[in-house]
């Protein structure tokens, strides 16, 4: 599974353990006009319905922060610094956190979001706008301080002053006039006509582009307004994120998709147990061993699609049930996203495990079983990244890939087979000293190391390898407690198995 790519309370005010009292609790009461421009950057500007009561902080930044008159004064005034940054456009440029200094308290970004939040829901304004006011002033400031800094030092002189007042005049009798001024004054005379496009309006022209040792043509293309179109479509969606943080919980990001990965479980269980495989003569492939076509047919499903994702009129669909979003979860993508490939690498590397762990899976357990393993391990690889990436609020992560289920066909594998030692894949006949309850426990030592030290950084997910491998060792002791595991198939299709199946693996019996 792929992913591509924030401590409860973290402002120091609030941990008691983290700043002295005397260095939040004297934060000075003052008076905040409610226009911003007359208001100070650092006080902030008061809120249009004033400062909140304890209740109203308390939903704000959470129940269990300090309830002292002086600590309300502090929040409300971590408010007022949001509030104003959001009126002035400042957000953009200083975000919500806050360095802190001998009368203000830090604010971390995490801390500065929850005012964020709370002010977003409650007085809507257009930030986007005063982004780009605040853009345009900061740009005129820094222009007009360097000006003024090069004119004190003697670097630049304005370019309105006369040309006698410009250096001196033995300088200019020495070089002469500017060649850039006679080049504008030419330009100048020149009628405006001449200086329309020599190319009818929208032809691409080509420039020869000569490499060493190569001969090409570098062309400039556009996108074409059909595949813009289709590319609009699926940026739009309900994931809102000015307000993702605010529109729904951590429980109803989580339960309705919990709720489909139970149903799949429970499905998966039942079917499995009453499943009953067809004779030989009743199916579509008779001359193809069982194991070879439930392979097969799952990678047909994973390669389709991957062909999908290559389809712009089906992206938005795409987007919707087959990423995990945790900003805004759909409950179908916890089966979608199991089945979901946007690279071929990453495909062909899944589908490589399928192949050579799911075929020695499928010949030990049965076709029945086999799916079941795969699904259960796959959705519940699905719930356990959703479940991790929204507890740490990473709304704009997202994840897909059927990693999580093969990790539960080789969990699964090496249950099955505890004392077998490991035979390399194109090496039938070589046997390695490691169990395979070693190998096991080595991949999930792994996946749970990468995750300690990359978290949501890797481009991995690690979280959904590891729930695979909790789905994988659920489903075999399912199995043991059912009595599954001993079963072996009669030969009816041994002889075609031996054939097509690796030399290393040697039961191809039982019935599927």
């Amino acid at each position: 599974m792929r992913v591509d790519k924030p401590s409860r309370l973290p402002l120091q005010l609030v941990q008691r353990n983290a700043l002295a009292p005397q260095q939040w609790l004297s934060v000075p009461t003052v008076d905040r006009p409610i226009d911003w421009e007359d208001a100070d950057p650092i006080e902030g500007v008061e809120l249009p319905s004033g400062p909140l009561p304890l209740e109203e902080l308390k939903e704000v930044f959470g129940r269990d922060i300090h309830q002292t008159p002086a600590a309300q004064l502090a929040y409300n005034w971590c408010l007022s610094l949001v509030q104003y940054r959001r009126l002035s456009g400042m957000l953009v440029d200083a975000g919500v956190a806050y360095p802190g200094d001998p009368n203000h308290p830090r604010i971390s970004h995490q801390f500065g979001m929850k005012a964020l939040e709370y002010l977003r829901a409650t007085f809507p304004y257009d930030e986007e706008t005063a982004a780009q006011r605040w853009a345009e002033r900061e740009a005129q400031r820094l222009e007009t301080e360097l000006v003024e800094r090069g004119e004190k030092i003697g670097i630049y002189q304005s370019v309105d002053a006369p040309d006698e007042l410009q250096g001196t005049p033995e300088g200019r009798a020495r070089y002469g006039p500017s060649g850039l001024d006679a080049i504008k004054a030419e330009y100048d005379k020149t009628p405006v006509e001449e200086y329309k496009p020599k190319f009818p309006q929208g032809e691409v022209q080509g420039g020869e582009l000569e490499p060493v040792g190569k001969t090409g043509w570098l062309v400039r293309r556009e996108k074409s307004e059909w595949l813009k179109k289709y590319e609009e479509k699926a940026a739009a969606s309900d994931f809102k994120e000015d307000n993702v943080g605010s529109v729904m919980s951590t429980f109803s990001r989580i339960w309705p998709s919990a709720l489909v990965v139970a149903a799949v479980l429970a499905l998966v269980t039942i079917a499995s147990q009453y499943y009953e495989p067809p004779s030989r003569a009743a199916r579509l492939f008779p001359g193809t061993p069982p194991a070879a076509a439930t392979i097969f047919t799952l990678i047909g499903i994973n390669l389709t699609v991957f062909c999908l994702w290559r389809i712009p009129p089906l992206w938005r669909f795409m987007n919707t049930y087959f990423y995990i979003v945790p900003g805004y979860p759909r409950a179908l993508s916890m089966v979608g996203a199991m089945f979901s490939h946007q690279s071929f690498t990453h495909l062909a590397l899944n589908m490589g495990v399928l192949w050579f762990i799911g075929t020695r899976l499928h010949e030990d357990v049965g076709r029945a079983n086999f799916l079941a393993i795969y699904l259960a391990s796959g959705v519940v690889g699905s719930l356990a990244s959703l479940s991790f990436f929204v507890a740490l609020r990473a709304w704009a992560v997202y994840s897909l890939g059927s990693s999580g289920a093969g990790c539960g066909i080789v969990a699964a594998l090496c249950l099955i087979n505890p004392r077998q030692n490991l035979t390399p894949i194109f090496l039938p006949d070589v046997s390695i000293p490691i169990s395979t309850t070693t190998l096991l426990a080595l991949l999930v030592a792994g996946d749970v190391i990468l995750l300690a030290r990359r978290g949501v950084k890797s481009n991995i997910d690690h979280v959904g390898h590891i729930g695979g491998y909790i789905g994988g060792v659920l489903s075999w002791w399912v199995l043991k407690q059912r009595g599954d595991l001993g079963r072996r198939r009669s030969g009816a299709d041994v002889a075609a198995r031996r054939s097509f199946f690796p030399k290393g693996n040697k039961d191809h019996g039982g019935e599927d």
